[in-house]
């Protein structure tokens, strides 16, 4: 059963790198243009994508109040009972999978190096141009779930970092998961990449590696 979802997975990614192509005007930024890192992180099964301080500084993201010692911010999306619990059950797992759940958005603000943060993670930068990172950047604000009055709604424990669960738009379910969700962030962005298909962590990855620079590989 396992070699089987192997070689699905391997189908799938194979599949997902052969079809993908950037959005024009997006990606990749123009010779001599202004450009904009960011960072794609695996943690095993799961994804992120982690944005510099520095870059978003000034803007209207709504969630930098919460985070003003952070060099970094790390957003990750996931099902609103599963990402959270300190040990997730089997029960949650398949309801995750096959129900359609509520979502929650988990950011880590981080001090320091992205590599000390995440010291057993791969770490892939993307280089992006200024409309792609404001589509990114535009992307990651709409996946907040907000209150009547238009603020962000905490809820969770947290997990690593200065971090903290928010509520988030979308339902969770397979194949839209975790990694789905990192996959269509990048894609906003203009970036080569094929969100359907990108059920597991590798798969993210094995694209994201195609276009962008790898900082850490396990």
């Amino acid at each position: 059963m396992n070699n089987m979802i192997g070689l699905f997975l391997a189908l799938a990614c194979g599949f997902s790198a052969g079809c993908a192509a950037p959005v024009k005007g997006l990606y990749p930024p123009p010779a001599g243009g202004a450009v904009k890192t960011v960072y794609v992180i695996s943690q095993g099964w799961h994804t992120g994508i982690a944005l510099g301080r520095a870059d978003v500084a000034g803007t209207n993201m709504t969630v930098l109040r919460d985070f003003p010692h952070a060099d970094y911010l790390e957003f990750g999306w996931g099902d609103a009972a599963y990402y959270p619990a300190a040990r997730p059950t089997l029960s949650m797992a398949l309801k995750a999978l096959f129900w359609p759940t509520p979502s929650v958005l988990y950011v880590a603000g981080i001090r320091g190096a992205l590599t000390n943060a995440f010291s057993q993670g791969e770490i892939i930068s993307v280089r992006l141009s200024e409309a792609g990172f404001e589509r990114l950047q535009s992307f990651l604000e709409k996946s907040f779930r907000r209150d009547p009055g238009g603020n962000l709604v905490p809820t969770g424990p947290r997990l690593y970092g200065e971090g903290r669960f928010y509520q988030a738009e979308g339902k969770f379910y397979f194949p839209k998961m975790c990694n789905w969700w990192t996959a269509s962030g990048l894609r906003a962005a203009g970036c080569p990449v094929v969100p359907i298909c990108t059920v597991s962590a590798g798969c993210v990855m094995s694209q994201t590696r195609r276009f962008g620079k790898v900082i850490r590989r396990k």
